[in-house]
């Protein structure tokens, strides 16, 4: 799963500012919303720009932010990646309004194959409490430290591929329904978590390896 998605992920979001923006624009919408329907969201936006109802809260300053610095945010974030260099990796994109540790973390994970999301399934299943990982209000000094145990914590709970891989199994397994047999997220000769892997993929419109 993660060694089929997330080098289309990764190629995609090097290609321009513009694709990484809209990855990035993807993880936000990815905010308290569940994977599968993170593909209609990104088409809104697509088509409305600022403007789509799917932007609410911190995501649209988010949106507006990324857009205007991509290329500077991407190439900062790329830079901390060639030096193995993952606190640099999350103060990078930290920049970013509304993602917090767990979102920036994902954004690394998809862009680079680094860190990866303690998200709230993943706090569940590694029985973890998000205030550890909380950064509003915080010194710098505090920041780093917090930034610093999140990326031990996700090398401790597998790393970026075994944590994708491992969600991607949960979140099936938590929504069954969503990807049934006949859904359209699922081939005939796919799991229900291929197609949970899969998705990252196809709401970025993006054309995925056919053989599962």
């Amino acid at each position: 799963m993660y060694d089929r998605e997330q080098p289309i992920l990764a190629r995609y979001a090097g290609e321009s500012p513009a694709a990484f923006a809209r990855v990035c624009t993807f993880v936000l919408l990815t905010i308290r919303n569940p994977i599968e329907k993170v593909g209609d969201y990104v088409a809104d936006v697509d088509a409305k720009g600022s403007d789509s109802r799917y932007l609410w809260g911190h995501k649209r300053p988010g949106f507006l932010y990324v857009n205007a610095n991509a290329q500077a945010i991407y190439a900062g974030a790329r830079t901390a990646t060639e030096h193995g260099d993952d606190i640099r990796l999350m103060v990078e994109l930290l920049q970013i309004p509304g993602l917090g540790m767990a979102k920036a973390g994902f954004l690394a994970q998809i862009c680079f194959g680094r860190i990866g999301c303690l998200d709230t399934h993943n706090l569940t299943r590694f029985d973890l409490t998000a205030d550890r990982f909380r950064l509003n209000g915080v010194s710098a000094a505090t920041m780093v430290a917090r930034i610093r145990l999140y990326v031990a914590t996700c090398q401790l709970c597998g790393g970026s591929e075994e944590l994708w891989n491992s969600w991607c199994r949960y979140v099936a397994a938590l929504r069954p329904a969503s990807f049934a047999q006949e859904s359209l997220f699922r081939p005939s000769n796919g799991s229900a978590a291929d197609a949970v892997s899969r998705i990252h993929v196809e709401a970025l419109g993006l054309q995925g390896n056919p053989t599962l």
